[in-house]
């Protein structure tokens, strides 16, 4: 039998006494307490636990509280932190840069700091903000081509050294059946793209940086930018079979997937994909090249920082973190440091002077002869209408939209003609925490599915790059799209369709899903832990009802759930997928509420 629905309980919080006693001085001397650093990382490097690891194990008298945040909007992400002043002692993200608004408010200047002079005057040039260093780069890497080499060996292809070489080898791959390359993956893949071949069209050209910084600030036009050879470009490597309009509706493990399966034989990226190639059970052997300009016939490749550090304000606030940070800087900043931290994605390049090779991979080594100054290009970025670009550029690829009418788009879009605020869906009448905004979501997914009972897993304490739970919390003000974006799980798309699941299971298998203090966040039903002497925490002893009764362990329940959070059949009596997706969910919910207000999640009673 079904169970009826039930309010949500107000969670009982037990006061626990804490007894203190006299007792003498321990024997030696009393530890002081350590330097706690909070920190941000958004970056997904698979041995990053373990560089955090050896960072404090550096600094045994400093505490590292690490919280590392995947998102599928990064730069989104870092920018709402930023903008609503939420961000850690020490921010490590792949996202931060000089176009950033709001790092003077949030951030130390570095300019002064003596580990700043370390740096090549190149990298800190384009981190420069009206003379102030706000950010400084962590490690580079060399993005262009992978390309599937054991299959160019089994098919005696050979690696072009121009474009006229690179459109001949598009060919013959499609002559075999097999569609060239991707360009194209994620949801922020169309402005990437275009920003790479802005960069391709004009390398090495100060006009073309000057130009893009105007754009950027508002004081020039997208007309004026002489944008004719960039969609020209576009349009080249789409006849080639790099691009397609469907391509940015697959997640990055959908992208990877169709080079591990051969679906594809080149990918853009660097030398974190063979690591993921092995992830994906391929035995194949990838290589990189570069990536060839129609405009010059030239091939070039991308310096792409791994991660940006910047330091909170806050931190100067206390002279013993400011100390401690100051240290750990000079350390990162360092040849040791350098080189533990380029080891985590075999990067190739040190912005540090003095370190410009620091890797000898062989992923690299096909291209190797090739790396120098004249190849390498710093990506021209325009932040003022990325989002535009995701969405426009899209259209344009798919026919739907003419050169001309993208370009206005452009010019709309980053100087406010048509205004750069999003319309709001909703407006949270202040800002929620993680749990709150959870407790949200998992309030929409009953009501969108009529079910009794939501889960959404939490965060797990190892890093995964693909997390089944929310990736970021509801700020005060006005909710758009970007911020349903920002805490959509790493395994959803907002362009792609995945339904929500609907399950019917037991109170004792849903009990057992939540046995483990932590697992879920869930909504529409109260747990009862109890205090487990042997297991040193609470266990779920059993479900209750409004008035505190025990339910009966073979009550059935429905449940919202995320379709791909992975989950046993032996958790569930039937699964079905239905018509809602998390996003649509959210979406409907806000709107039907006008006015956002958090509430608590978790019912639960906690008895000893």
């Amino acid at each position: 039998m079904r169970a009826k629905k039930q309010p949500r309980l107000v969670v009982i919080t037990l006061a626990m006494a804490l007894l203190l006693t006299a007792c003498s001085p321990p024997a030696g001397p009393i530890q002081e307490e350590k330097v706690i650093i909070t920190v941000l990382a958004d970056i997904s490097a698979k041995d990053m636990d373990l560089y955090w690891a050896k960072l404090a194990a550096k600094f045994p008298e400093v505490k590292l509280d690490v919280t590392v945040q995947t998102t599928l909007a990064p730069a989104d992400e870092i920018a709402r932190r930023v903008a609503h002043g939420d961000v850690a002692d020490l921010v490590f993200s792949q996202s931060l840069n000089a176009e950033l608004s709001g790092l003077s408010e949030c951030f130390l200047d570095l300019s002064g700091k003596s580990y700043t002079s370390r740096y090549q005057t190149s990298y800190l040039n384009a981190l420069d903000v009206d003379g102030r260093i706000y950010c400084l780069p962590a490690g580079l890497t060399a993005q262009g081509l992978v390309y599937n080499q054991t299959f160019f060996d089994e098919n005696g292809l050979e690696v072009p050294t121009n474009y006229e070489e690179f459109a001949a080898l598009c060919g013959q791959i499609q002559a075999l059946g097999t569609r060239p390359g991707m360009l194209l993956s994620g949801n922020r893949a169309p402005a990437e793209l275009f920003a790479r071949c802005y960069s391709l069209d004009k390398p090495h050209s100060l006009a073309a940086w000057k130009w893009a910084g105007e754009f950027n600030t508002g004081t020039a036009t997208a007309q004026e930018g002489d944008l004719d050879s960039v969609f020209d470009m576009l349009d080249s490597f789409s006849a080639l079979g790099l691009t397609d309009p469907g391509d940015y509706s697959f997640n990055r493990w959908g992208h990877l997937r169709k080079l591990a399966t051969r679906e594809v034989t080149m990918i853009l990226g660097d030398a974190s994909v063979p690591i993921e190639m092995a992830n994906q059970s391929s035995t194949d052997t990838f290589r990189l090249m570069p990536l060839f300009s129609p405009t010059d016939g030239k091939g070039y490749f991308f310096t792409v920082p791994l991660s940006s550090l910047a330091v909170s304000k806050q931190v100067a606030e206390d002279p013993a973190k400011a100390e401690a940070m100051d240290r750990i800087l000079e350390y990162i900043t360092s040849e040791e440091g350098q080189r533990e931290l380029m080891d985590l994605d075999k990067a190739l390049i040190s912005p540090v002077t003095g370190m410009r090779e620091i890797g000898d991979e062989a992923f690299y080594r096909t291209a190797k002869d090739l790396l120098n100054d004249e190849r390498l290009l710093n990506i021209v970025e325009f932040p003022g209408f990325a989002y535009t670009l995701n969405m426009e550029l899209g259209r344009y690829l798919h026919g739907e939209t003419s050169q001309a009418q993208l370009t206005q788009a452009m010019d709309d879009a980053a100087h406010g003609r048509a205004g750069t605020q999003q319309q709001a869906i909703a407006t949270a009448e202040r800002s929620f925490t993680l749990a709150e905004t959870n407790a949200l979501a998992l309030d929409a997914m009953c009501e969108a599915l009529d079910a009794d009972v939501a889960l959404l897993r939490q965060s797990s304490s190892r890093h995964s790059m693909y997390q089944y739970c929310l990736n970021g919390a509801i700020y005060e003000g006005p909710v758009t799209e970007t911020d349903l974006l920002c805490i959509q799980p790493a395994v959803e798309n907002s362009r792609t369709d995945y339904p929500l699941a609907r399950l019917e299971m037991t109170g004792a298998q849903l009990l057992e899903l939540l046995s483990y203090e932590g697992a879920y966040y869930y909504h529409g039903v109260t747990v009862l832990y109890r205090w487990d002497g042997a297991r040193g925490g609470y266990a779920a002893e059993a479900l209750l009802d409004g008035a505190g009764n025990k339910l009966d362990p073979e009550t059935h329940f429905t449940v919202a759930f995320l379709s791909q959070s992975p989950l046993g059949e032996q958790n569930y009596l039937s699964r079905e997928l239905s018509g809602a997706t998390l996003w649509t969910a959210l979406e409907e919910y806000m709107k039907a509420r006008g006015t956002l207000t958090p509430s608590d999640p978790n019912p639960a009673v906690y008895e000893k």
